[in-house]
């Protein structure tokens, strides 16, 4: 999967290959809304985090593709996840975004 930023324009800030959308709400805070999904998923309190945070996962993915061994992918998978966390501690969100990327990551499924 893919994060792309959208232009300035756009009322979304970003989006993925899954048709999902980025958006800012009211606060600042980044939140996400999939294809069908009725209530959004918390992102990033801040964009200057999900801007990081989308790196780190490009990153990831980027190094995950070269990763042969499930060791080494556990590896990285690791890495992504303390990346992020230092980012955002995004442990006790209720239905936290990048909680559930760092559980598909760790299932082999991202």
């Amino acid at each position: 999967m893919r994060i792309t930023f959208e232009k300035d324009d756009s009322e979304y800030i970003a989006s993925d290959d899954a048709d999902g959308r980025f958006y800012l709400d009211k606060n600042g805070v980044v939140l996400y809304l999939g294809p069908d999904e009725l209530e959004p998923w918390s992102v990033n309190t801040r964009i200057e985090n999900f801007r990081h945070s989308v790196e780190a996962y490009n990153k990831y993915v980027i190094e995950i593709e070269s990763k042969e061994t499930e060791q080494e992918q556990l590896i990285i998978v690791a890495k992504f996840n303390e990346a992020i966390l230092a980012i955002e501690d995004y442990r006790g969100h209720n239905k936290s975004y990048w909680s559930c990327i760092i559980q598909q990551a760790e299932a082999g499924q991202i």
